[in-house]
């Protein structure tokens, strides 16, 4: 088995890897950055959205959309226009709450 490095990062806290198999693509956030990055397997290059708050989960969804969990719930995002839709607040109140690690269940629960 061989490892490598499939992109030198700076993240201070880099968390959620997601092999999103339609894109041919990885992703992953830099937590408290609020920063989601996006390799391309084919083309080795690296994107990234500035989220605008601490986002914590990647999850994948249809049409080129990614569930994201941020601070403050949960939002559809937008890989095309990086448009992020609210789907759930959670803990707007609460200046020092943010979302953290997910997963769906075999029904597509979050």
């Amino acid at each position: 088995m061989n490892i490598s490095t499939l992109s030198v990062s700076e993240c201070a806290l880099g968390e959620s890897p997601l092999w999103h198999a339609t894109r041919q693509s990885f992703l992953w956030v830099d937590v408290s950055a609020g920063i989601l990055y996006e390799l391309r397997q084919v083309t080795h290059v690296v994107q990234k959205w500035e989220i605008g708050t601490p986002v914590s989960l990647v999850l994948e969804a249809a049409d080129d959309k990614l569930i994201l969990a941020i601070k403050g719930g949960v939002v559809s995002f937008d890989l095309q226009t990086g448009k992020q839709t609210r789907l759930v607040s959670l803990d707007d109140d609460i200046s020092n709450n943010r979302c953290n690690d997910g997963a769906l269940d075999c029904a597509g629960r979050l």
